[in-house]
C-alpha cells in the first residue's frame, strides 16, 4: 500500500471517529449535572386525579358517598388519619368516619383516643372531605360484639376499661344517647359466620340505643342482617372497616370500596346525621345494594334515564341510559327478556305492551336475605316525568273478616281499579281510597289518572285458595319418575307423558332420588300441603332445569324453562289447612337441582318448605 493511500484511510478513520464522538457528546443535555437532576415530567401533582362517583340525587336530596368504619395507626391500622382522608378524596367519597378501637389494646393507659380527628381535620378541610368523629367499641365478638359510636364530641369522655361486660357496654350506649351520638352494630356475621343476633344486641336495639347495622363489611356480606334492619327499622350500613392501605385490598381502577349511600338534605356532617336518623341510607359493596324498597326504587329510577319512548302500536320501543356507576341486571325469569344495563351504557329495545306487567327482579338490589327488589317492566319503560303505574304493596297486606286487604302504591292523581278484568277508568271501576278488599281469585287492574296524563294499566293476578277437607296419608309426598334416553326427549314438564313413566315412590320433600339416568328425566311430586295460618304465602322454585308449582290445581309458579338454573317466585292467599300439592320437574342436560322455598305471611325471608307440612295422598 502506498503512503498516500495509508494517509487517506487514516484521514477517513479520524473523520468518522470525530463524527461518532460528536454524536455521543451531542446526545447529552447541554448542561449535564452529574450531581442532581429533577425529572419534572416524571412526577407531578397534576397526576393526582381523583375519581368522581356517579350516583344521582333523588327527591331533592343530595346523594353522598360515605364510609363510616375505618382504622388508623392510632389503634391497629397501618396508615395515618391524614392518609385516610387522602384515600377518600382520591376515591370520590364525600365523608368518612375514623373509628379507631376503644379500648386500644397495646396502648398506654393515658392514650389519647381523640387524636385521630384533629390529625385528619386539616387534610379534610383542604380536600373538602366531611369528617365524622367516632370510635369502635371493641370486645369479645361472641359476648358483646363491636359497635361504632359516631358524632361524638370527645372520644376520651368515654372511659372504657380494657375488661368490660354487658353492663359497662350498656352504660356507654346510654352515654352516647345522652349526647345524641349514633350507634351501629358492626359485622354481625363475623367471626363465626352466624348473623343471628344475640339477646344483648336485640335488647339494645329494641331500647333504641343501636340505630344502624352493617350489611356489608369489607369483603363480607350478611344477607340475614337485611332482615334484622327491616324488622327493627335500622339504617342500612356498608363500610370498609379498613386497616391496611386501601389499594392493598381493592383494585380501585375497577371497583369502589364498600360504603353507605346517604340521601342528605345538604352536604354537611349535620345533614348526614339527620339522614341516618331518618333511615335514608342504602348499603353498597361489590355492585350490590341493600336497602328499603322505597330508596332502592328511587335510586334505580334516577339512575336509568329514559331518553326515548316510542309507541309502536302493539309494541313500545325504549332507549335507556344508565347514568350511574352501578351495573343493573333485571331478570323476569325468561332468559330472552333479560335486561342488562351496565354503568354509563345504553339499553335500546322493543317490547310488546303485553309484557309491560311482567315482574322484573333487580338482581343486585336486596330488600331481604333472599329477596331482591321486584318491579313491573312498565316502571322501567316510564319516564320520571310521566305517571308511574300503581302497584300492589304485598308487604303491607292485612286481613279482616276472611278478606285480604291489599294496599296500592299510587302517584298523585286518581287511581281506579277493577276486579272483573275490565279496563279501569274514571267511568269504569272503583276510585281507590284505601286497601282493596279481596275474598276470591281475580285479576286486579289499576290505573292512575292526573289531568290529561295516565299511567299504564297495572295487573295483579290475585289467587285466593280455600282450605279443603280430605283424608291424607302419613307425612311425605308421592312421586312418579319419568325418563327417555333420546337426546332432547324431555325439555319441558309437558314431556312427562305416560309412555315415559318408569316407577313410583315416596319422599319427604320434593327432591332428587337415586337413579341411573344422568339426563332427560323428570318427576311429578303429589300430595297435600298443610299451612299453619291463613295469609299470603310466597313460594320460590330454584330448579335446574324446569318446574311448575300447582296448589289446588291452580298454577302458582311457572318455571318451565330448559335454560339451566332459574329461580321463579309466586304467591297466593292460602286459608289455614290442607291444600292439594302438585309439582312437576324435569332435568334436561348437565346439572340438576330442586329447591322449594316459602316465605310465611308477614315475612320477607324465604326458607326451605319443611317436611312436616307435606302429606301423602
Amino acid at each position: 500500500m502506498s503512503l498516500n493511500l495509508m494517509n487517506l484511510n487514516l484521514k477517513h478513520f479520524l473523520t468518522l471517529s470525530a463524527l461518532l464522538l460528536g454524536y455521543v457528546v451531542s446526545a447529552q443535555p447541554t448542561e449535564w449535572n452529574v450531581q442532581y437532576i429533577k425529572q419534572k415530567e416524571y412526577g407531578s401533582p397534576s397526576a393526582f386525579n381523583p375519581r368522581k362517583i356517579d350516583l344521582p340525587d333523588i327527591d331533592g336530596y343530595t346523594t353522598l358517598k360515605v364510609d363510616l368504619h375505618m382504622h388508623t395507626v392510632n389503634s391497629d391500622g397501618d396508615v395515618s388519619p391524614r392518609m385516610r382522608v387522602m384515600e377518600a378524596f382520591v376515591e370520590g367519597l364525600d365523608a368518612i368516619a375514623i373509628t379507631d378501637h376503644q379500648p386500644a389494646f397495646g396502648k398506654p393507659d393515658d392514650w389519647d383516643y381523640d387524636q385521630s380527628y384533629p390529625q385528619a381535620m386539616n387534610e379534610a378541610k383542604s380536600r373538602d372531605i366531611l369528617l365524622i368523629k367516632g370510635f369502635e367499641i371493641s370486645h369479645n365478638q361472641n359476648d358483646i360484639g363491636h359497635m361504632n359510636v359516631l358524632f361524638v364530641k370527645d372520644c376520651n369522655a368515654y372511659d372504657i376499661p380494657m375488661t368490660f361486660g354487658q353492663k359497662e357496654t350498656h352504660e356507654v350506649l346510654l352515654q352516647a344517647k345522652s349526647e345524641d351520638a349514633w350507634v351501629t352494630a358492626n359485622h354481625p356475621g363475623w367471626p363465626d359466620e352466624n348473623s343471628e343476633l344475640s339477646q344483648f344486641w336485640i335488647d339494645e336495639i329494641e331500647s333504641g340505643l343501636v340505630q344502624g347495622m352493617e350489611v356489608f363489611n369489607a369483603y363480607e356480606f350478611y344477607p340475614l342482617a337485611i332482615d334484622h334492619v327491616r324488622k327493627y327499622n335500622l339504617a342500612f350500613i356498608g363500610a370498609s372497616d379498613q386497616h391496611r392501605p386501601m389499594n392493598f385490598d381493592y383494585d380501585l381502577d375497577k371497583v369502589m370500596r364498600p360504603m353507605t349511600i346517604v340521601f342528605a338534605e345538604e352536604r354537611s356532617v349535620e345533614a348526614i346525621h339527620d339522614a341516618l336518623k331518618a333511615r335514608r341510607t342504602v348499603a353498597y359493596a361489590n355492585n350490590l345494594l341493600a336497602g328499603d324498597p322505597k330508596w332502592l326504587l328511587k335510586l334505580l329510577r334516577a339512575s336509568l334515564k329514559i331518553e326515548k319512548v316510542e309507541d309502536r302500536g302493539a309494541n313500545v320501543r325504549v332507549r335507556i341510559f344508565n347514568q350511574s356507576d352501578i351495573d343493573y341486571i333485571l331478570d323476569c325469569g325468561i332468559p330472552s327478556k333479560l335486561i342488562r344495563i351496565p354503568a354509563h351504557r345504553y339499553f335500546d329495545a322493543e317490547r310488546s305492551k303485553i309484557d309491560l306487567d311482567l315482574q322484573y327482579t333487580v338482581t343486585n338490589m336486596f330488600i331481604g336475605s333472599s329477596e331482591c327488589l321486584s318491579i313491573p317492566m312498565s316502571m322501567i319503560f316510564t319516564k320520571q316525568s310521566d305517571i308511574d303505574m300503581p302497584m300492589a304493596d304485598a308487604k303491607g297486606v292485612s286481613y279482616a273478616g276472611g278478606k285480604v286487604l291489599l294496599p296500592l302504591v299510587c302517584e298523585a292523581g286518581q287511581t281506579y281499579y277493577t276486579t272483573d278484568g275490565s279496563e279501569p277508568a274514571p267511568g269504569n271501576g272503583t276510585l281507590y281510597s284505601g286497601p282493596v278488599a279481596l275474598d276470591r281469585s281475580c285479576t286486579l287492574k289499576a290505573r292512575t289518572f292526573n289531568g290529561d296524563k295516565s299511567s299504564y294499566t297495572y295487573e295483579y293476578p290475585f289467587i285466593y285458595l280455600s282450605a279443603v277437607k280430605a283424608k291424607t296419608g302419613k307425612g311425605g309426598l308421592a312421586y312418579s319418575f319419568y325418563s327417555d334416553p333420546a337426546i332432547r326427549s324431555i325439555v319441558s314438564v309437558n314431556d312427562l307423558t305416560p309412555e315415559r313413566y318408569k316407577r313410583s315412590g315416596f319422599t319427604a320433600i320434593p327432591s332428587l332420588q337415586k337413579h341411573e339416568e344422568e339426563d332427560w328425566y323428570g318427576y311429578v311430586f303429589e300430595g297435600w300441603i298443610k299451612v299453619p295460618v291463613s295469609g299470603i304465602y310466597s313460594f320460590k322454585l330454584d330448579t335446574d332445569d324446569g318446574s311448575r308449582l300447582y296448589l289446588d290445581d291452580t298454577l302458582i309458579i311457572d318455571n318451565d324453562y330448559n335454560k339451566g338454573n332459574i329461580i321463579s317466585t309466586g304467591a297466593a292467599y292460602l286459608e289455614a289447612g290442607l291444600h292439594k300439592f302438585r309439582m312437576p320437574y324435569f332435568e334436561g342436560h348437565n346439572d340438576q337441582k330442586i329447591v322449594l322455598g316459602w316465605a310465611l305471611p308477614g315475612s320477607i325471608r324465604f326458607t326451605p318448605v319443611p317436611a312436616e307440612v307435606f302429606f301423602k295422598p
